[in-house]
């Protein structure tokens, strides 16, 4: 892949669109498997959870959030008009049964009631926010008391050996994340290091890493 090729992927990895995107939103269900599977267990999901989701891809993983237990409703927040078009194809069943719903939104200015939410769930997404405690802010708005917040990313020492991510990603580290949640309305619960399974990208095998961030709304 030359250089063009690598803007163009960050680019739509950022905010997919167009032919290319519905491609990148399949390849992110791959390659975001083992870290939506570590956000998932962290995110703890209960009965008669109110779930928010910020950058749900093409919705591809949404029946796995339903199915974690009963009564469970879910929303989907996303500033890519593609992938919330996907996301109705993707779920239509569980539109029309009244337990997800999906919205084109920024994620630091959303169209929700305070409130609305008893666990908001982000993953690989913190890169690309463009005011990090804006977003922050917006999320602690429309939680519940004692909501919790679960971001999952992968680290700065892997994130910067990756050729696209010199393209518009924002790099963070434990000690980053430990200042952006001092500065706050949230409490850090804590930061999960996983480390993931071997896997190929660009012609090479990678192994990856990603953290788990933990956060309760004051």
């Amino acid at each position: 892949m030359t250089e063009e090729d690598f803007k163009k992927l960050a680019e739509q990895l950022r905010k997919p669109h167009g032919k290319e995107g519905v491609e990148v939103g399949k390849m992110m269900n791959h390659g975001n498997l083992a870290i939506y599977t570590d956000a998932m267990r962290a995110l703890n999901i209960q009965d008669q959870d109110r779930l928010l989701e910020i950058g749900p891809g093409n919705g591809f993983f949404v029946k796995d959030l339903l199915s974690k237990a009963n009564e469970v409703t879910y929303a989907g927040c996303d500033f890519s008009e593609l992938m919330v078009e996907q996301c109705h194809e993707m779920n239509r069943e569980f539109i029309q049964e009244g337990r997800a719903q999906f919205v084109h939104a920024e994620c630091h200015q959303m169209p929700f009631e305070p409130e609305a939410f008893t666990k908001i769930l982000t993953v690989n997404t913190i890169y690309f926010w463009p005011d990090p405690m804006a977003t922050l802010n917006e999320f602690h708005r429309v939680l519940t008391p004692s909501g919790t917040l679960t971001i999952a990313l992968r680290p700065e020492h892997k994130m910067k050996n990756i050729p696209f991510t010199k393209h518009g990603f924002a790099f963070w580290t434990e000690e980053k994340l430990y200042e952006l949640f001092e500065a706050s309305p949230f409490s850090l619960v804590s930061i999960e290091h996983h480390i993931e399974p071997t896997t190929g990208f660009a012609g090479r095998s990678m192994q990856m890493e990603n953290y788990v961030v933990i956060a309760e709304k004051h």
